[in-house]
């Protein structure tokens, strides 16, 4: 039985698939590369050498958007509150489809703008349209303190203006009234509550018997 073809340093092994796992920059890598063992050497040739600019300050952006969406999302999972993550993904899977680019080198300001004019000739509000093009930005930003990318050419983007970001006011004594009788009895005693203390939802939401008197 022939013997299995030695791995060169820096890849495992596991079933049939290939893995990059070598250390640089004090941290270590860990990259699924392919199935074939050939095209496995040379994709950790081009990791070792995007991982050796990086040391020198060097690194390009010829890397993929979906890769450094994946990597965002799994940070936002960890680092964030669920609803701050489940926007950003909301966010991220309207504009990336449609912004032009499959690696992030081919992010650019004008297709940034081409997508605004788009989405606003669509009808979207300017803060929606700045919610989307704020989570590429957020994206870029957190991928180049990864050191997965150089630069985010979208730090210089200003975002739309506008003068009513929460266009809202103060219900009626007479609306009040409405939305009390219409509330099922659950809802009724949330809203009163919120009427009557000013609570901000999450504080609603967090107080026990010990905190009422």
């Amino acid at each position: 039985m022939p013997r299995p073809p030695k791995l060169p340093e820096g890849i495992r092994r596991r079933g049939d698939v290939y893995y990059a796992d070598f250390c640089a920059g004090g941290r270590r890598v860990r990259k699924r590369l392919s199935g074939n063992l050939e095209v496995a050497r040379q994709l950790l040739n081009e990791l070792r050498a995007r991982a050796d600019r990086a040391d020198f300050g060097l690194l390009d952006n010829d890397y993929p958007l979906d890769e450094l969406k994946e990597q965002f999302l799994k940070h936002c999972r960890q680092a964030r509150k669920p609803a701050t993550g489940e926007r950003y993904g909301r966010c991220l899977r309207n504009i990336l489809p449609r912004i032009g680019a499959i690696r992030a080198a081919q992010v650019t300001a004008a297709g940034a703008l081409a997508y605004r004019q788009e989405r606003l000739a669509e009808g979207v509000s300017p803060r929606t349209v700045n919610m989307e093009v704020g989570a590429l930005a957020t994206m870029l930003r957190r991928g180049v303190k990864q050191r997965l990318i150089g630069s985010n050419p979208l730090a210089e983007f200003d975002p739309l203006p506008h003068d009513h970001p929460k266009d809202g006011r103060a219900l009626t004594t007479a609306e009040v009234g409405r939305l009390l009788e219409a509330s099922p009895p659950h809802w009724r005693d949330i809203w009163y509550c919120f009427l009557v203390t000013g609570l901000r939802k999450q504080e609603l939401a967090s107080l026990t018997f010990g905190d009422v008197d």
